[in-house]
């Protein structure tokens, strides 16, 4: 006989944490699901320093785990993974998984956060390449470093944090320096919107730097500021920030040996001979995207948003897609830091609780102590993943209510 669930939770990482810990405070019946061997998703590689703010998402994750302890009506079975979500008339949804077998929900949250994009250059599959990510996981989280000396090709928000943490591990930094321009790497934009974007973190600089970077984000005074970049690059997160080179290709016979690299003019063109680094490994580092396989076959209604990481469902305030009962949270539904993540997992399970239960005035007082929250871990996020995305959140909100 089929297991019947009030909420199945597809993803065990912070937005699916934090719903179930809200849906288990209005005693609902909750399955969580995740293929990853322990919970917490990319919670458990999470720990940095920006400026003055300090994030260890180990420390998040337990304290969510510990907030389930005792919680019998919910349970979390890692090590599963979702395969299908099915519309069930009458009955909600049908949840398929393997190892564990099926079960119905009245209620589905889609938690399954995102995935990275890479950077195809020559020479990318040759051992010792690895993903920003893949090398967090390795360092943070199983403690063993990807090599003794690395490069990062790529800059942005994860190139920052996970030098900084990788560092720490022990790790001696060559340098982060510009993915190069090509047709697989469109998504990260020419150098000159790179540089724009760059702009958008100047919180993470050096305080004497920040007007420089700030600069950055006006055409008219970036190609001065850019032919007067230091060769010998800025001092950022335990390593040297290079805008001024481009990786063009990785060499090596039998794994990665070195990175060759181009310097460029101040209007992101590459000029002069080019150079080898010799180095251990090499991290990529492109960005993220939403993973959301899970939604197509229901057609939920979807939309193009380079500020939220690329093709995102349309969500309510409620964080309900167009296909009723059915919920994202997280950066399923768009790229953000992992505060907004938590504060968005516990909006949408108190939002699924009231949809399940009705309207109770203590529920309705902690959705809007929760609505409140989430507001608050925006506002006060040091960055944004993407240039755009509070703006963008704001939009696509009020487009679903019209």
């Amino acid at each position: 006989m089929t297991e019947r669930v009030d909420v199945a939770i597809v993803g065990a990482g912070a937005a699916g944490l934090a719903a179930a810990s809200a849906l288990a405070e209005q005693d609902m019946v909750v399955r969580v699901f995740d293929e990853y061997p322990e919970a917490g998703g990319r919670l458990l590689g999470q720990h940095y320093r920006l400026g003055r703010r300090r994030w260890n998402g180990s420390e998040v994750a337990g304290a969510l785990l510990q907030s389930l302890h005792g919680r019998g009506q919910v349970s979390i079975a890692v090590g599963v993974t979702v395969y299908e979500v099915a519309d069930v008339a009458q009955s909600g949804f049908l949840v398929r998984t393997h190892p564990a077998g099926n079960l119905t929900a009245s209620r589905v949250l889609v938690a399954t956060g995102a995935g990275e994009n890479a950077i195809p250059l020559p020479g990318w599959t040759l051992p010792g390449v690895l993903t920003v990510g893949a090398a967090q996981v390795m360092s943070v989280v199983h403690r063993v470093p990807p090599g003794r000396r690395g490069l990062i090709i790529g800059t942005g928000v994860l190139s920052f944090a996970i030098a900084a943490e990788l560092q720490e591990a022990g790790v001696e930094w060559l340098g982060i320096v510009m993915a190069p321009e090509s047709d697989a790497t469109a998504h990260l934009g020419s150098v000159p919107e790179r540089w724009e974007a760059l702009s958008r973190l100047d919180a993470a600089a050096p305080s004497w730097m920040r007007p420089i970077v700030r600069g950055l984000g006006r055409p008219a005074l970036r190609p001065f500021l850019m032919g007067r970049y230091p060769r010998a690059g800025v001092a950022i997160a335990g390593t040297h920030v290079y805008l001024n080179q481009m990786a063009t290709r990785v060499v090596g016979s039998r794994d990665a040996a070195a990175v060759e690299l181009r310097y460029l003019d101040g209007h992101g063109h590459p000029t002069g001979p080019s150079r080898l680094i010799p180095v251990d490994f090499v991290l990529l580092s492109g960005g993220l995207s939403p993973i959301t396989e899970l939604l197509d076959p229901l057609g939920v209604k979807m939309t193009e948003s380079p500020a939220l990481g690329g093709r995102v469902p349309v969500l309510s305030p409620a964080g309900e897609t167009s296909h009723s009962g059915l919920y994202v949270a997280g950066s399923a539904g768009g790229i953000e830091s992992g505060a907004v993540a938590v504060a968005q997992g516990r909006l949408t399970g108190l939002h699924i609780a009231h949809s399940l239960t009705g309207s109770r005035p203590e529920l309705v007082s902690a959705i809007e102590a929760a609505r409140q929250k989430l507001s608050e871990a925006r506002r006060d996020a040091p960055f944004e993943f993407n240039p755009g995305a509070r703006a963008e959140v704001s939009r696509l909100s009020q487009d679903s209510r019209s």
